[in-house]
C-alpha cells in the first residue's frame, strides 16, 4: 500500500481525499457533486500534488472547464498542423492522454457530443481520434457538477461514474476555526492509504453478505455498477481501515446515497 501525505489549507476535505484514493485504487471514473465554491477542483489538485511529492509537472494534471459551447475537440485534441505540413504526418495533440489526473468540471453543462467523447476515455482509458486509438495514462478521472439534472437521473452517462460523492458546504463554526488558524496561510497534513493490486487480491468478501447487498440495491443500481461491488468493498476496507461489515455499509452509502 502507498501512504500519501497531502498538505492542504482546505476545510473538512478528509472524506474527499479518501474518495480520491478509492478512485485511484479502482481506476474508475468518479463524480463529485456540490454547489460552486466547495473546493471540488482544489481538492483534486492538492491530491495530485501529494502524488507528485508536492509538485505538479505540466502533463500531470488536465483540467477542463466545460459549458454547452465546449467542443469535443477539447477532449479529442487538434491536428498538429506543423507535423502535417512539414512531415506529412497525421498527429493529434491531446493533453488528456498524458495526464495522470483528469478533472472535467461542470460536466452537467457539457454538450452531448462532448460527453460522448468522454465515454471511451472514462471506460476503456483510450482516446479515439477518428484515425488512431491512443491509450490514456490517467490514474484518477474525476468529473464535477453542481447536481445531476433531474431528467437525466439514471441515464447511461451518469451510470458510468461508479461512485458519486456529495461535497457539501462547511459549517459556520468551521469557517471561524479556519480564520483562527490563519486562513489561506495555514495548512495541515492529511494521510490517505492507496491500495495496490496485491493488497486487494489478498482480501475476500463473504458471498452471503454480498447477496444481502445485491438484494437490497438491485432495483437502484445497474448490472454494470453491481459488477464492481466486491472490488469496491475491498478497497473501502483498505482505504478506510474498515472491517467487512462497515465496508459493505459504506459501499451502499456511496453507491445509493
Amino acid at each position: 500500500m502507498i501512504t500519501r501525505e497531502i498538505e492542504t489549507n482546505l476545510i473538512k476535505k478528509e472524506e474527499v481525499f479518501k474518495f480520491l484514493a478509492l478512485a485511484e485504487a479502482t481506476n474508475l471514473a468518479m463524480l463529485l457533486i456540490g454547489p460552486p465554491g466547495t473546493a471540488k477542483t482544489a481538492t483534486v489538485v492538492d491530491y495530485a500534488k501529494a502524488a507528485g511529492n508536492g509538485t505538479l509537472n505540466n502533463d500531470d494534471l488536465f483540467v477542463l472547464e466545460t459549458d454547452e459551447g465546449t467542443k469535443s475537440t477539447a477532449i479529442k485534441g487538434n491536428i498538429d498542423l506543423e507535423e502535417l505540413t512539414l512531415n506529412n504526418k497525421y498527429k493529434v495533440i491531446s493533453p488528456i492522454v498524458d495526464a495522470k489526473f483528469v478533472v472535467i468540471n461542470e460536466v452537467d453543462k457539457a454538450s452531448a457530443s462532448l460527453r460522448n467523447s468522454l465515454l471511451s476515455v472514462m471506460n476503456e482509458k483510450v482516446l479515439f481520434t477518428g484515425k488512431d486509438t491512443i491509450p490514456c495514462k490517467w490514474n484518477v478521472f474525476v468529473a464535477t457538477c453542481n447536481k445531476i439534472p433531474e431528467d437525466e437521473v439514471g441515464s447511461p452517462f451518469w451510470d458510468r461514474f461508479l461512485i458519486k460523492l456529495d461535497v457539501n458546504r462547511v459549517r459556520p463554526s468551521d469557517i471561524l476555526a479556519y480564520y483562527n488558524r490563519g486562513e489561506k496561510s495555514s495548512s495541515k497534513k492529511i494521510k490517505v492509504t492507496v491500495p495496490n493490486s496485491t493488497d486487494i487480491a489478498a482480501l475476500t468478501v463473504d458471498q452471503a453478505k454480498l447477496k444481502k447487498v445485491v438484494d437490497l440495491c438491485f432495483d437502484k443500481l445497474s448490472d454494470r455498477t453491481l459488477s464492481f461491488l466486491p472490488l469496491l468493498v475491498k478497497n473501502i476496507m483498505l482505504v478506510y481501515s474498515y472491517n467487512e461489515d462497515r465496508a459493505l455499509v459504506k459501499a451502499v452509502e456511496l453507491l445509493v446515497g
